[in-house]
């Protein structure tokens, strides 16, 4: 689902796009609707709910994050919702961070890029982590222990 805003070179059957970035109830029924046509398992990437909450109020955003993400666990879609660091109140990055199974934060420390992991399965650590971005992965570069983040 994308406004207009958003430019795309190449026209897709999963491509829909809505009047507005704050068009809710489009954005969610659009979500459903390619959910129910699509068969198999289910990925849903949500880019970024900083912009709706700029456009829109944070707790109308949480409400529909409420039905949107209830609707995907529902669906076993996983789902991934990003945001910005650093736009929003301490209150509406916790009141996000609750609606979530977990939580994956990322920054940039001088030349050194990090993440850290919360809630997650069976995460033991929540220490910020070095990772390196390569060509076509993600390589974690900090300390493992068992198997896990550590």
């Amino acid at each position: 689902v994308y406004s207009p805003s958003v430019e795309l070179k190449e026209k897709s059957k999963w491509v829909t796009f809505i009047d507005s970035p704050i068009n809710r109830e489009r954005i969610a029924s659009s979500v459903i609707q390619t959910m129910r046509e699509k068969e198999g398992n289910y990925r849903v990437i949500f880019d970024s709910l900083s912009t709706l909450i700029v456009y829109s109020d944070a707790k109308a955003v949480f409400r529909f994050l409420q039905v949107l993400s209830g609707m995907c666990k529902r669906m076993n879609a996983t789902s991934m919702f990003s945001m910005t660091r650093g736009m929003h109140e301490e209150i509406e990055v916790q009141t996000i961070k609750h609606l979530m199974d977990g939580v994956i934060e990322l920054r940039e420390e001088g030349a050194r890029f990090q993440l850290r992991v919360q809630g997650c399965g069976e995460v033991i650590s929540r220490h910020w982590i070095d990772y390196l971005l390569e060509e076509d992965e993600i390589r974690l570069t900090g300390a493992f222990r068992m198997g896990r983040v550590a």
